[in-house]
Parts: C-alpha cells; sequence; structure tokens
C-alpha cells in the first residue's frame, strides 16, 4: 500500500497555529531608492516591536499593503513573512516608487467641471487657466509634499504649499503652510438662476491673498486631527461692489479676515481613491474673525461621514454611501464666504450645472459598483532587476447611483428656486481607477427635474 506524501507544514499555517500575535523583529525593505526606512515603518501601521495580529495572518498582510498604497508613493507592494521564530516575526517589503520630482503643465478650467464651461460657458478658451506645476512629492525621502505653482488666463496665480507630516521623533507631530496670491479681470459676482453670475472686465476687477499654517496630530496612522490659522485679504472694484452691496456686506469693497479651524479625519478605508469596505468619518468646525474683527463674524461647523461594504468574497460588488451635514451661522453672511451645494464634489449628481448657496446644508450619496476587469500595463518589460518591475495598473468598474440634497437659505433666495427644496439624482456609470490613486469618472444621470445628461469627473464622489 502506497504510503501518503508527507509535507511540511507551511508557514503560514504555522504562524495560525502559534497563538493570536507575534512580535514584529524587523522590517526587510527593497525598492526604496528614495523613501526613507522609518517612513514606510510608520506608514505600515505597525512599528518595530509591536505585536501583529497572526490568526488572520493573510489579512493582516493585506491589510500593511493597502496602508503603504493609501501614501500615494508606490504603484506596486509586496508583502510577506520572510522569517519567525520565537523571538518574532521579520516582514519583507517589495515596494516599487512612483515618480516623485514631476513638472506639470497647467491647462485648466476656471469654471467648476468640465460640464459648465462646456454647455454654460460655450466653450469659452479664454477661461482657460495655463502655466506649470512643480509637484515634489517625497521631499526629503519623508512623504513631505512641495508644491509650486503659476499660471495665467482666467486670473493670474501663485500657490505655494510646503506638507510635512511628521516632525517629531515618534512621528505624531506634522505641518503644513500655504501661501497663494491672486488677481483677475473676470469673477463671478453673484448666484441667479441658480448659476454664477460672472463679470468681465479689461482691468484687474479682484485681488486675493491668503496665508494658512496648520498643525497636524497623528494618533495613529488611521487618525489625525489639525489646527489652522489663516489670515485672508480680498478686494474687488467699486464696480462688483455696486452689482452686489453683500458681496462683503455693508456695501464694503475690502476684506481682512483671520480664521481659526479645528479638524478631524477617521479614515479607516481598505483603499482610499477608491475604496469597497471600511469608513470615514471627518469634520471640522471654523470661525471667521474671532470675535475681534466688526464686519466678519461668522461660524461654520460640517460633519461627512461613508461607509463602504464589499458585498461578496471575491470583492467583485461593492457599495459605498455618504451624509454630509454642514451649518452656519449668523444667517446674514457675506455672499463670498457663504457656499452651499454645487462647489468641488458637494454637489447631487445630476445638477452639476447649478450652485445652490444658502447658510447650512444636507447632502447623501448611495452607489452600487461592479469590478469587471483589471489589466496591468509592464514598463520596460525587458529589463531585469531584482526589485519589483514598474506597472500602470487600471481597475475598471460599471456602477449605479442614486443622491438626494437640500439647501436651506433665507437670504439669498432672490431668483434662485432650487433652494429650500429637495433636489434628487440618480444614474449609471463607467469608473476607471489608475495606479490605485487616480480616478475617472463617467456618468450618465437624471434629476428630479427630468434634465438629463452625460458627465465627466476627476474626483471621488465621496
Amino acid at each position: 500500500m502506497a504510503q501518503p506524501e508527507l509535507r511540511a507544514p507551511s508557514l503560514t499555517s504555522i504562524l495560525k497555529d502559534s497563538g493570536t500575535k507575534a512580535y514584529l523583529k524587523d522590517v526587510d525593505i527593497t525598492g526604496n531608492k528614495i523613501t526613507k526606512k522609518s517612513v514606510i515603518v510608520w506608514e505600515m501601521g505597525f512599528a518595530i516591536g509591536d505585536s501583529i495580529p497572526i490568526s488572520n495572518i493573510t489579512a493582516t498582510l493585506e491589510r500593511i499593503k493597502l496602508n503603504l498604497l493609501n501614501t500615494k508613493l508606490f504603484t506596486q507592494v509586496q508583502i510577506n513573512v520572510k522569517d519567525w521564530d520565537d523571538q518574532g516575526l521579520v516582514l519583507s517589503v517589495a515596494v516599487s516608487e512612483k515618480w516623485y520630482i514631476i513638472p506639470i503643465p497647467i491647462f485648466q478650467l476656471a469654471d467648476r467641471n468640465l460640464n459648465e464651461w462646456w454647455v454654460d460657458r460655450n466653450k469659452d478658451f479664454k477661461r482657460i487657466q495655463y502655466g506649470l506645476t512643480l509637484n515634489w512629492s517625497n521631499f526629503r525621502g519623508r512623504n513631505e509634499n512641495l508644491i509650486i505653482s503659476g499660471s495665467l488666463g482666467f486670473a493670474q496665480l501663485l500657490d505655494i504649499q510646503y506638507v510635512m507630516p511628521n516632525l517629531s521623533k515618534n512621528e505624531k507631530i506634522g505641518a503644513a503652510f500655504r501661501v497663494s496670491m491672486m488677481q483677475t479681470k473676470r469673477m463671478p459676482y453673484n448666484t441667479m438662476k441658480d448659476k454664477l453670475k460672472f463679470y468681465y472686465s479689461d482691468d484687474i476687477i479682484k485681488r486675493a491673498i491668503d496665508v494658512a499654517p496648520r498643525v497636524i496630530f497623528h494618533r495613529n496612522i488611521n487618525t489625525q486631527f489639525f489646527i489652522e490659522a489663516q489670515y485672508s485679504y480680498r478686494w474687488v472694484d467699486n464696480i462688483i461692489r455696486d452689482l452686489n452691496k453683500d458681496y462683503f456686506l455693508d456695501s464694503n469693497n475690502s476684506q481682512s479676515v483671520i480664521s481659526l479651524e479645528y479638524g478631524f479625519d477617521i479614515d479607516k478605508r481598505t483603499l482610499k481613491a477608491y475604496p469597497t469596505s471600511g469608513f470615514q468619518v471627518k469634520g471640522s468646525f471654523k470661525n471667521y474673525g474671532l470675535g475681534l474683527q466688526r464686519n466678519t463674524n461668522l461660524t461654520t461647523a460640517e460633519i461627512m461621514g461613508s461607509k463602504f461594504f464589499t458585498l461578496d468574497k471575491r470583492g467583485k460588488h461593492s457599495t459605498g454611501h455618504s451624509l454630509q451635514l454642514k451649518g452656519s451661522f449668523p444667517k446674514k453672511q457675506p455672499y463670498n464666504l457663504q457656499s452651499g451645494l454645487g462647489y468641488e464634489q458637494d454637489f447631487v449628481r445630476g445638477y452639476e450645472y447649478y450652485v445652490i448657496d444658502g447658510q447650512s446644508y444636507a447632502l447623501f450619496k448611495n452607489e452600487y459598483r461592479f469590478h469587471f476587469a483589471s489589466w496591468k500595463w509592464s514598463i520596460n518589460k525587458n529589463k531585469k532587476s531584482a526589485n519589483l518591475k514598474p506597472v500602470l495598473p487600471f481597475d475598471f468598474y460599471i456602477k449605479a447611483f442614486f443622491d438626494g440634497g437640500y439647501v436651506d437659505d433665507d437670504f439669498f433666495t432672490k431668483n434662485n428656486t432650487l433652494r429650500n427644496q429637495w433636489m434628487l439624482g440618480s444614474g449609471v456609470g463607467l469608473d476607471i481607477l489608475l495606479m490605485y490613486d487616480k480616478v475617472i469618472r463617467m456618468e450618465y444621470s437624471v434629476n428630479r427635474r427630468k434634465e438629463h445628461g452625460f458627465f465627466v469627473h476627476l474626483e471621488m464622489p465621496f
């Protein structure tokens, strides 16, 4: 009778049977030509000497991999157990770094989105910003980010940002600094028929300066708090003041504001650029004027929560849900500081052409996604290397969505009809995830007014 083949137990099975935790002795990292080892170990979520859950070692390694991909420093990450004994285990981490110094030509719209420019602005190329951005990510190999951007066209802009996530030895405190200057001959001065009303001139009609230092406190890689002070100066020509006496309130044509903001972000999503499970809760509380400035006294508070569910073991089906609330007081506010829905990603899909200003709003979004294809384009296929070969990964999702929103407005209701009523929108779309951190959304939607259209976006909806 043939004897059954005897096989040595795998390291994974040994770890599963050895208890619930093991100590992390060391991390062997390859492929990091620029990124410092201390940064990678911190972003893993486990420090050397920490205990690691090993009852399900596969899930633990996957969590570490996603943590590193969420830094947006790498195109590929591989995690394995390299060694294990009674003293603990050693992890092997192989990464493929991105290009960190990238000069990016600026050719972008001055309008809120492509659809507004295409339809409402009649594809006017005078509304294009052109220039150059120098984006130096992972500056000094410490996951710091330096951005210098200058552009001409619709407005003249100069923006400098420097973000330092970790300043202290325990990597619990970070900082950021931003300064921006702008002047323009064209600007929106009011909202009429739920759309921005623009004024055009041959002379400069608006100037703005912002200086904003920020201190960041990391509780861990998933939770952070920040405090930001900001000084803002705004000036508009007298003609803008005459067109909208409430632009700065009380017929002023300049505004000088000191503000203070506290915010928090608890982010336990899987892949932050396109999560399929996990949750996020973030919010902020901001005061303009600090009770010291007579013409400006405004307080805003907002909170957003999102939750994502994977519906099957293969991860093909998932859903995403979000709820966002914002309130502000007093009711009477300068036009340039109050905002409702229609800016950045704060809008009901199907209402991309509209701006719904107000003092408070509620916004919810829901979508179902089906991951139907993945593709990886290998770069330098013939290059022999011990490290990971660089690739460009693509993932494709089809989806269906349903959104709703409500803006409460007691001050800017004249000639605007979408305020103080529920807005509803739904549709279908195709999402393309590129390099784990960039998203292209192509959506066809219809709103409560039975208006419909095709829209393109380059950000996640929530």
